[in-house]
């Protein structure tokens, strides 16, 4: 099974024929290398992630759960916003690449700028992807 994991324009994981390949920040790289160091190269094999404290443990986390199949956003349809035809992927993206409002979404995707009834939409997709902060 090939997997593709990206926040566009920052980071990417693959996992094709076997072998995982990552591009992206020193973080994400030792993060995954750790990963395979502790619990082998089958990501099936690698602990969720519960705690997320940055768009990089987001992109591990899609990572580890598309490899076992249990990949899935809070919000379901493929289009989040109706009125300014926003997919719910894009607003993800916006969540992986830091937004941390509601206001933040609105900015980078104009989910919400319209009639605002997507905006609890986006809220689960907050809530879902909550960047903790120690």
């Amino acid at each position: 099974m090939d997997i593709i994991c990206r926040s566009p324009y920052q980071s990417e994981i693959t996992l094709k024929n076997g072998v995982i390949h990552v591009v992206g920040s020193l973080a994400l790289i030792e993060q995954i290398k750790k990963l395979k160091e502790q619990f082998g190269t089958d990501p099936k094999k690698w602990p969720v992630l519960k705690e997320f404290r940055s768009g990089d443990d987001l992109l591990v986390n899609e990572f580890i759960l598309k490899s076992k199949g249990e990949f899935k956003l809070a919000y379901e349809d493929v289009e989040l916003c109706h009125c300014r035809t926003v997919p719910a992927d894009r607003v993800y993206n916006a969540i992986k690449q830091g937004a941390k409002t509601i206001d933040d979404i609105c900015r980078t995707t104009l989910a919400g700028t319209g009639c605002g009834s997507c905006r609890p939409d986006s809220q689960k997709l907050l809530d879902q992807f909550k960047i903790t902060i120690n």
